[in-house]
């Protein structure tokens, strides 16, 4: 149990943490804008370059969560990327509803073990979970007139995979951000 100037700084040191996953949203909604707007562009000549871009979502998710780990840090960035997208996306208010459902989804298999564990396995699930789900819907959320069951597992597999390398890229930031000393090590 902590007391006094202990509890204070354990406080501190949380709202800094959830306050650098909320940075680290408004930079992958640098990212994540853009790239709202080249799917629509995208959508024009082939759903599979859709699903392929789907991956990037991982960047911010998995940034934020293994630079703070803790319970709801992926979220925050979500819902911060929901926000500006809302503001400045052709898809408007949506955004956030999709983005703070993307968040729970990343989240999840850090929630099934009440956040004790933050392994190199959960990434890789929860890269699964969000890009298969993300990914499966492409064929529908473009108007695809080849909507199928073999269409739209061909859009899970390949954001997945995208997912899945940019996984790694996010491992190897996350390791120079700690090299830089940007953060402090947990």
């Amino acid at each position: 149990m902590l007391v006094g100037n202990q509890q204070n700084a354990a406080t501190r040191n949380a709202t800094r943490e959830y306050l650098v996953a909320a940075a680290i949203g408004v930079a992958g909604s640098v990212i994540i804008v853009p790239l709202i707007y080249l799917q629509v562009g995208l959508s024009l000549l082939h759903f599979y370059l859709v699903a392929a871009v789907l991956g990037f979502w991982v960047l911010p998710f998995a940034l934020a969560s293994l630079l703070v780990r803790r319970p709801g840090a992926t979220l925050i960035a979500a819902l911060t990327i929901g926000f500006i997208s809302a503001l400045t996306s052709p898809f408007g208010a949506s955004a956030l509803g999709a983005l703070a459902l993307e968040g729970v989804l990343f989240e999840l298999p850090f929630a099934v073990l009440l956040y004790r564990r933050w392994s190199a396995w959960q990434y890789v699930i929860s890269v699964i979970l969000l890009c298969s789900f993300l990914g499966w819907f492409v064929p529908q959320a473009v108007g695809s007139d080849q909507q199928s069951t073999i269409a739209s597992l061909i859009c899970a597999l390949i954001a997945t995979a995208t997912g899945l390398v940019l996984l790694l890229v996010t491992y190897r930031l996350h390791t120079k951000v700690l090299a830089a000393g940007v953060l402090r090590k947990r």
